[in-house]
């Protein structure tokens, strides 16, 4: 008898796994409705939506077009819904009926923001798994490429750790000119003579930097740095930027995210650049398979990333 109870016990645990994996699976969410977050807005004097409209031509030479939709809840979460190069639309056509079971509810919604950007996992913080979603005409239609990022804003001084993910406006100032002469000096990055300045777009693939004492670190010290303070039609903004390196992942770097960007209290991002998603190609010298993502050389590159230019909201300027 204990021999088949055990033979049962043995066969039912993994069914019983294997049914929940699929059922999880079923249950995800990735869509964002866009009328889900204007009602919250309205419903919530704590969540906020703010909409922006960035073109990329002064920064990457191409004609192209991000919209930025910032969600104040708990802290803030960016989407930015980035130009599609195959075709000549960011948005395509979707049957509700197909992903009803997949478009987030609003507890969900407000579950997942807290876990993410309460979350301890850097990886957790910068994904490209959901859509966000808008009616027109009577037709539903997701955005192709949609980078939804979680933040956490703070207000103290630098002698406090900030970790990845959480915009501290309060900690003294450095710019990444700043950091490069600290990089460039120090010894703190083994040997940074060897190594290109993690932020460099010029330098070689990351495949050809021993990962034991460079990939492996930037994990550890990657994080937002206040550049400055600046004032925007009246109202003080905070620019930041991203130190972290070009390791790959995913192909795309996706852990820089919005790597230079431009903050307003109760506004949100409302200016950035995106190098990750423009340099892809050019970072790995793979030959053009799509139109091209930026017409600048990688001199002209660098300079955007050593004098911190970014790209303002259309709707500020």
């Amino acid at each position: 008898m204990k021999t088949s109870t055990a033979i049962i016990t043995a066969i039912l645990i993994p069914l019983f796994w294997s049914m929940l994996a699929v059922h999880s699976a079923a249950q995800e969410k990735k869509y964002i409705m866009l009328s889900m977050l204007d009602s919250l807005d309205a419903s919530d004097s704590l969540c906020r939506l703010n909409h922006y409209t960035l073109h990329t031509k002064e920064l990457y030479g191409v004609d192209e077009t991000i919209e930025m939709y910032n969600v104040h809840h708990m802290g803030l979460v960016l989407f930015s819904v980035l130009p599609d190069f195959t075709s000549d639309e960011n948005w395509s056509e979707v049957d509700l009926v197909d992903i009803q079971d997949q478009v987030f509810d609003e507890k969900t919604f407000r579950r997942t923001v807290e876990d993410r950007i309460l979350s301890q996992n850097s990886g957790e913080k910068k994904t490209m798994q959901y859509s966000l979603m808008k009616s027109v005409g009577g037709k539903y239609f997701k955005s192709k490429n949609c980078l939804t990022e979680f933040f956490y804003v703070v207000s103290h001084s630098s002698t406090f750790n900030t970790p990845y993910g959480v915009l501290n406006t309060g900690q003294q100032p450095i710019t990444i000119k700043g950091m490069k002469r600290i990089f460039d000096q120090g010894e703190e990055f083994h040997a940074p003579q060897t190594l290109p300045f993690p932020l460099d777009v010029r330098g070689p693939s990351p495949s050809s930097v021993n990962p034991s004492t460079y990939l492996h670190h930037w994990w550890l010290v990657q994080r937002e740095y206040l550049s400055r303070k600046l004032e925007i039609r009246g109202e003080v903004a905070y620019q930041f930027w991203t130190f972290t390196d070009w390791r790959g992942q995913d192909n795309l770097r996706l852990h820089r995210g919005v790597d230079r960007f431009i903050y307003i209290p109760g506004k949100g991002i409302v200016g950035g650049s995106y190098d990750f998603w423009f340099l892809y190609f050019d970072t790995w010298n793979n030959p053009p398979i799509e139109r091209k993502r930026n017409n600048k050389t990688k001199e002209e590159l660098w300079h955007n990333v050593l004098e911190e230019k970014v790209m303002l909201a259309e709707e500020l300027k």
